[in-house]
């Protein structure tokens, strides 16, 4: 049986913003709903829907999926790098 993970804080984005997310190898177009925090270590975790185009046609996808999958339209700057500079910037976070 798995082990329960308790949330720990939640930072939503309203409205959500767009967001690419990298799944085989490819940046798939999707929205970012939230940023998560559990006690399971994974550290924040970015709560995200995405679309994925395969030989049936089209899949989308929900859940969420660690900073360095995620990064904004058009950019090279992942989300671990915008997270780092959000701590440096915001020292408490409400």
């Amino acid at each position: 049986m798995g082990q329960l993970v308790h949330q720990l804080a939640v930072r939503r984005l309203t409205p959500p913003r767009r967001v690419e997310v990298h799944r085989d190898g490819h940046w798939w177009p999707g929205f970012q709903h939230a940023w998560r925090l559990c006690d399971d270590g994974r550290g924040w975790m970015a709560d995200v829907d995405y679309v994925v185009a395969y030989d049936w046609g089209r899949g989308k996808h929900m859940g969420c999926v660690p900073p360095e999958r995620l990064r904004l339209p058009g950019s090279e700057v992942v989300a671990t790098q915008l997270l780092l500079a959000c701590y440096l910037v915001v020292t408490k976070w409400q």
